[in-house]
């Protein structure tokens, strides 16, 4: 008897609370973006044609087609400017997305809070 593979399904939230691309435990250096909750049949799924969501998600890796599964606890948000939206690797910049002026407001950002530190002093 051959061995069937089953897809995992999925259900979406709105607004979805992983609207971006996450770095996931066990998947270092890949950006992944999440699908939504798993949901697997249950004992009235034939009748009623619903799923039950297992607490768990389905995501796939940036630039890939493969779904897996994974807790919610090992998702972590990534910045837009930390991966490549081409391969997903995180740290490369080959996507063509300007970093340059990222980087001037993240510095500005970082001046602000330290003249704001330095006033409550």
């Amino acid at each position: 008897m051959a061995r069937q593979h089953r897809r995992p399904a999925y259900e979406t939230d709105s607004p979805d609370p992983w609207p971006d691309a996450v770095r996931i435990r066990g998947y270092a250096g890949a950006a992944c973006y999440v699908l939504g909750w798993e949901t697997v049949p249950d004992d009235d799924t034939e009748w009623s044609g619903y799923e039950v969501r297992t607490g768990r998600l389905v995501a796939v890796m940036v630039g890939d087609d493969h779904k897996f599964t994974c807790d919610p606890e090992d998702v972590e948000t990534l910045a837009r400017e930390e991966y490549c939206s081409e391969c997903g690797q995180i740290g490369c910049t080959h996507d063509g997305l300007d970093r340059s002026e990222l980087a001037a407001d993240d510095a500005s950002m970082a001046d602000l809070t330290t003249r704001r530190n330095d006033t409550n002093e």
